[in-house]
């Protein structure tokens, strides 16, 4: 199950826009080995697992924790 609060964590006014931070944030989010890559692996992994239970459990919650991890990192203002 997922819970969604819709506020961000840190209140931060940047004073002016960083491109580089930018372009930073971009790679980690949705590079080759970024936070949403590596959390719809281990979501597709967890879907389809013939394995035991606990397997799939512990694929589905590593999952959901990227995910969660993957929202903090987005809601960072780099502008």
């Amino acid at each position: 199950m997922f819970f969604h609060v819709k506020e961000l964590q840190y209140k931060a006014k940047p004073t002016q826009p960083d491109p580089v931070y930018a372009k930073k944030l971009q790679e980690v989010l949705g590079g080759q080995y970024g936070e949403i890559s590596v959390m719809m692996q281990y979501l597709f992994q967890g879907w389809n697992c013939r394995g035991e239970q606990k397997y799939r459990d512990m694929l589905l919650d590593i999952g959901t924790e990227e995910s969660r991890r993957t929202r903090t990192s987005s809601s960072r203002p780099c502008y």
